[in-house]
């Protein structure tokens, strides 16, 4: 089974992946770990020395090797820009993780964001790929103000196999 989390940085998809992961009884994989692992490098340090396209050829090429592997995959943010990307969702079971803006920010302070920097950075993210998640999302989960343990039973419910799909 393969269950693709998709969504702008600080929606969950990090923290509810292993939590779903572990209810659907399938392994869990970050996209930017393995991309990290992959490169030898912190997703920054591809940022600044090669830049975004760069970083999106190298997330294209470990997104279409995960994909291969199956089970909870948590995708970078901005992975769904890449039209290879997209369209290898294609037929996927796809979760779009929402989040409201405050929120978002409030999680975003946790951790290195380099697409976040800047006022009104959320928001343009949030503008601008808004219809690309729309375009994969087989599922639209809002996690906004909720514990990620209830967003994962959310998911979990609607995809175990056996269940009509989203």
């Amino acid at each position: 089974m393969t269950v693709v989390l998709v969504g702008l940085p600080a929606s969950g998809k990090s923290t509810v992946g292993p939590l779903l992961a572990h209810a659907l009884g399938e392994p869990f994989i970050d996209a930017d770990a393995a991309i990290e692992a992959r490169t030898g490098r912190s997703i920054p340090e591809i940022f600044a020395q090669g830049g975004e396209a760069a970083f999106r050829a190298v997330e294209a090429e470990t997104i279409r090797e995960l994909l291969a592997r199956g089970g909870v995959i948590a995708l970078g943010g901005g992975a769904v820009t890449t039209a290879y990307v997209r369209a290898a969702l294609r037929g996927q079971t796809v979760v779009w993780l929402t989040v409201g803006e405050d929120e978002a920010l409030l999680r975003a302070r946790e951790g290195s964001r380099p697409l976040l920097d800047g006022p009104g950075a959320w928001a343009r993210l949030a503008r601008e790929r808004a219809g690309f998640y729309a375009e994969v999302a087989s599922l639209c989960v809002d996690t906004t103000g909720a514990t990620p343990e209830a967003v994962a039973r959310q998911i979990a419910n609607a995809v175990r196999p056996g269940k009509d799909q989203p």
